[in-house]
């Protein structure tokens, strides 16, 4: 999958987060961004796409190893 597909899917993710929880945000050193703030700077802020990429990313990972542990029992 490439990036401009994980961006679009992201991008979905955060049009509902921002809908159904608008007290959600993005915490980015000093600066906190709501949902709907990160939609609209994915396009032209690089540097604030790859940290979102490489969040969601860990997270998929980690949501993946938790449903693993969870159904084969494995330990950490």
């Amino acid at each position: 999958m490439k990036d401009k597909d994980l961006i679009a899917e992201i991008k979905k993710t955060l049009t509902k987060i921002a809908d159904n929880d608008p007290s959600w945000r993005l915490m980015l050193g000093r600066e906190s961004l709501s949902a709907a703030e990160v939609v609209k700077r994915l396009d032209n802020d690089k540097k604030l796409r790859k940290v979102v990429l490489t969040h969601y990313l860990g997270l998929a990972v980690q949501i993946e190893q938790r449903a693993r542990e969870k159904r084969f029992g494995e330990e950490k």
